[in-house]
């Protein structure tokens, strides 16, 4: 580098990242309402989604999602090593339509 007459060098510098935050999976409990959603790893989190009806900075979080795919994001941290954004898909289909049919008639007992 040159500044006014001045040449000045350095040696070539080595930057080492740390790793990132390692996640052994998630966990998904859709059959619940609300729904859960938790991640193994990390020492801290930060979700993101929607109808999330909790603190949104535990390992596990509830929801309740409108239908469809919806996706939630998790920031996971843990001193000494990168955060780590990732995302799981739950799709929900809770559409429960009623179908009832009856065969005999209803009566009571002694009418006709």
């Amino acid at each position: 580098m040159t500044s006014g007459g001045c040449i000045s060098t350095s040696a070539p510098q080595t930057f080492t990242q740390d790793p990132e935050v390692a996640i052994t999976g998630f966990t998904v409990n859709a059959c619940t309402s609300p729904i859960s959603i938790g991640v193994s790893g990390g020492t801290a989190w930060s979700w993101s989604g929607p109808n999330i009806t909790g603190p949104n900075t535990l390992q596990t979080i509830t929801a309740n999602p409108p239908q469809g795919n919806q996706t939630y994001t998790v920031q996971v941290t843990e001193a000494g090593f990168c955060p780590l954004d990732t995302a799981v898909t739950v799709f929900v289909n809770n559409n429960v339509v009623a179908d009832f049919s009856q065969t005999d008639g209803l009566r009571k007992p002694g009418y006709n």
